[in-house]
């Protein structure tokens, strides 16, 4: 009641000061902190605002502050900057991972090997081929596009609301508090996290960097730019009124590590800050990472809560009391109502001139979101068709200048992958452990630009090492020379992930050289010639004795992938297909044999509530029947030499990209014992085999993250079989 008494006594003191003071208008700056996904939060704090009628004489950001207060200075109100939040892919912008090179855009259906877990790029003058872990080319396009109509502003105060970005000059240690020139240098400067994204090189040589780094909240720098009243918001608890030392959580990643460190480095500087601002918001981001952008929804609604709070209410009522007397006399122009400038000219540097006519057609066009967008398109298809490095435009007035980038020579990367699973099987006699996982470790660099080269090595069924080149041909097209060293195999019918799985002493080696074309990223096909060699060292099995063969399979193969199924959410709407065909003959038993395999998977659905999916495939193998790869493996841990299979289902979105599916399969397949090749028959007839069925239900929950999709699922069926597998895929 005391401090209710006294805050009032407060507000009525500084209105008098305000009605005796000069007639000048008192200056009100909006200084908004950085701090990444919880820099949203600015949002509401600016809605609140608009809602009072109150509009700061300057907004000054750092860092995510500079993005939501660069948009707000713009003309961007408070629902346009909650509608670019919850509209724009943030996560996707923010995570866009450098791209795989040249031909590697999407693997061939003959190659299994996963390059999941872990990418690390090698460039000539050293690891990394960029100034940052991520790669910032969708960042920068997504800011060209929100600032379109105000790229041709040079002085800030020019624009809506006067704006100040703040950067980090790390040649000296010194702050830059960007108030002229690029706009867009302004803002993506003062975003650049240290190592996360590359700094910004200015003109005059500058390297710039995160303006976190000197001033997180740039509270002093109001002050010294003449403002006589300043609401802060901090969002990185300069203050530490929600640290809880006995309670701290270690950090589980990169940036939370680098995160950790500059809070701990800048503590007392903020808080310095935040004491000497009018008014402070610092609510507690507990739980909510800096890069954390998969919840925008879920940011926005926690920081609604705190606005509406009674203390905060209470906060914006006395600033009220404070600058009401002027707020009639204040308004700004909103972002649509500028205007939308005409694209004057196209450069380019470091691509090819058989995009001149195609780059040259965007010349007189609105330089606003949507031709910027086509723009982006463009250039991506540009960049995955050439196989370069990465395609990016600046934009200076009316003018886009665009710059390719090449991958430099003896550069390349190194990857690690891991898929298949663990679990429990019953057959319908046996109860038995199942594990599929593929493992691999692989490094692909380039010998001279049109020459690139690979060397790995995977487990699975065998122990593999392997090595091979590509050589480029035209614009999507290449061709490729590998060969494969492979020890101890499962052979003689033992197939993990089936009852009788068991380890051999096999030796293979392998040696294929094929034709591929990759077309935007989302077709490849391949045409290859092969050669397998197989030494069986002979065993017995649960169908027959095998006696030591050398087996040999020269073949002709085709692959194709179509892929529409981004992955990266489970609300995502798409589909993708792979066929995988041989044919050869296989030695000594001089039998014409084959293999085709075919696997789908869709999902649609209305809205992101609830998708609709499908997933099957279809498999037929010829191969002498004491070879592991003469069969496939069934949901329930059966080996088939013909198989169908079919599962529709239900698939509900959870938050964080995790999902629930809930479906009904059919599986057709031949189950029968094979001791003998195959004869010039019906046998020789795809799918002629299949003499058995099963149908069942399946219930799976899991979740999509940056290195695939972990999911557990049970699997049973009427017959009954059941399986329950945890699977990385």
């Amino acid at each position: 009641m005391i401090r209710k008494a006294l805050m009032s006594i407060l507000v009525i003191l500084v209105s008098l000061a305000s009605a005796f003071a000069s007639a000048e208008k008192p200056v009100f700056a909006l200084v908004l902190s950085g701090g990444g996904a919880r820099g949203l939060t600015h949002i509401p704090v600016i809605q609140e605002l608009e809602k009072r009628g109150i509009v700061p004489d300057m907004v000054l950001g750092t860092s995510m502050g500079a993005l939501v207060g660069g948009l707000y200075a713009a003309g961007y109100d408070g629902d346009a900057l909650e509608e670019v939040a919850l509209n724009e892919n943030l996560q996707d912008a923010v995570y866009s991972m450098p791209p795989m090179r040249t031909v590697g855009t999407i693997r061939s259906a003959f190659d299994e090997r996963p390059s999941n877990l872990l990418k690390v790029e090698i460039g000539d003058k050293g690891i990394g081929s960029q100034l940052g872990v991520l790669d910032d080319t969708k960042v920068n396009n997504l800011l060209m596009k929100l600032f379109s109509r105000v790229m041709v502003y040079d002085d800030f105060d020019d624009l809506p609301i006067p704006f100040r970005a703040i950067g980090t000059d790390v040649t000296n240690n010194k702050t830059v508090v960007f108030g002229s020139g690029s706009f867009f240098d302004a803002v993506r400067a003062s975003m650049a996290f240290p190592v996360v994204f590359a700094p910004v090189i200015l003109e005059d040589g500058s390297v710039v960097v995160d303006g976190g780094v000197t001033a997180n909240l740039p509270v002093k720098i109001a002050r010294e730019l003449g403002a006589d009243y300043i609401l802060a918001v901090d969002c990185g608890d300069a203050l530490g009124q929600y640290k809880d030392e006995d309670e701290a959580v270690p950090p589980e990643t990169l940036t939370a590590v680098i995160s950790q460190i500059i809070d701990t480095m800048l503590s007392a500087d903020t808080a310095s800050d935040a004491l000497e601002a009018d008014w402070l918001i610092s609510p507690d981001y507990t739980g909510i990472a800096t890069f954390d952008f998969s919840n925008v929804p879920g940011i926005l609604e926690r920081a609604e809560a705190v606005v509406a709070s009674d203390e905060m209410q209470a906060l914006f009522d006395e600033i009220e009391a404070v600058l009401g007397p002027y707020k009639e006399e204040k308004s700004y122009t909103h972002y649509d109502e500028l205007p939308v400038h005409l694209i004057s000219d196209i450069g380019y540097t470091g691509i090819s001139d058989n995009y001149r006519s195609q780059l040259e057609s965007f010349i007189g066009r609105p330089m606003d979101y949507d031709t910027l967008s086509e723009l982006d398109a463009l250039l991506e298809r540009l960049r995955r068709h050439d196989g370069l490095e990465n395609v990016s435009y600046r934009i200076s007035g009316t003018r886009i200048h665009i710059t390719g980038k090449s991958y430099p020579l003896l550069s390349g990367y190194m990857a690690m992958g891991l898929n298949g699973g663990v679990g429990v099987r019953f057959d319908g006699r046996d109860v038995f452990f199942a594990y599929t996982p593929r493992f691999s470790v692989q490094a692909q660099f380039s010998i001279s630009q049109l020459l690139y080269a690979t060397i790995g090595v995977s487990v699975s069924d065998s122990v593999f090492i392997n090595s091979g080149l590509t050589i480029p041909v035209l614009d999507k097209s290449f061709f490729y020379l590998d060969l494969e060293l492979k020890y101890g195999s499962s052979s003689s019918v033992s197939i993990p992930g089936t009852i009788t799985s068991a380890y051999g002493r096999d030796v293979g080696l392998c040696f294929r050289t094929g034709f591929g074309y990759v077309d935007a990223n989302n077709l490849r096909v391949d045409s290859i010639f092969g050669f397998d060699y197989t030494y069986l060292s002979g065993s017995d099995t649960d169908m027959a004795k095998i006696p030591s063969i050398n087996n040999i399979y020269p073949y002709f193969g085709l692959g194709f992938i179509y892929d529409i199924y981004d992955g990266g959410s489970a609300s995502d709407d798409g589909f993708e297909t792979e066929l995988k065909v041989t044919i050869g003959g296989d030695l000594p038993e001089n039998m014409f044999s084959y293999s085709i395999d075919w696997e789908f998977f869709g999902a649609y659905g209305p809205g992101d509530d609830v998708k609709f999916f499908a997933e099957g495939q279809a498999s037929s193998v010829r191969r002498p029947w004491y070879l592991s790869s003469a069969y496939r493996v069934m949901t329930t841990g059966l080996k088939t030499a013909d198989y169908l299979y079919l599962l529709l289902g239900v698939r509900v979105p959870l938050p964080s990209s995790a999902f629930l599916d809930i479906g009904a399969y059919a599986e057709g397949f031949s189950n029968q014992q094979r001791t003998a090749s195959w004869v010039y028959d019906t046998d020789l007839i795809p799918m002629a085999t299949i003499n058995d069925y099963d149908i069942g239900g399946c219930l799976s929950g899991g979740i999509i993250t940056s290195f695939g999709t972990i999911k557990a699922t049970l699997y049973v069926s009427v017959n009954p079989r059941v399986s329950f597998m945890v699977e990385i895929e």
